[in-house]
């Protein structure tokens, strides 16, 4: 799961994928959510199955325990998008693909400068 925090989702996932692109073989489905996405600790991504958890310490500081009412994950509405499926596919190819993207250039640069 990807939301906007401190990066857009779509920088986000092009992250992902060249980090993890060894690894990865296909996407098994792409959903959008109008729900907020976690509002503290800058996360980028997370599992869909760990995603309550996270919910769980929205609000709180590490060594406070975790929040008495957090928002339950099962009540948040997940639909399909054409646009969106469209673009995760296309960022998700041109990363297994070795193909820029021109809207996140940030991260093919730092990319490069890594490799250097």
């Amino acid at each position: 799961m990807f939301g906007d925090s401190h990066k857009p989702w779509m920088m986000q996932l092009d992250e992902y994928c060249w980090d993890n692109r060894k690894s990865l073989t296909t996407i098994e489905k792409v959903e959008m959510s109008h729900s907020k996405w976690i509002s503290w600790g800058g996360l980028k991504w997370c599992l869909s199955e760990k995603f309550q958890q996270q919910l769980k310490r929205e609000g709180v500081q590490d060594h406070e325990r975790d929040n008495p009412k957090p928002r339950q994950y099962s009540k948040m509405n997940f639909v399909h998008n054409n646009m969106v499926d469209d673009k995760a596919r296309r960022i998700f190819y041109n990363c297994l693909n070795d193909i820029g993207e021109p809207s996140l250039l940030y991260y093919k640069s730092r990319r490069k400068v890594d490799e250097e």
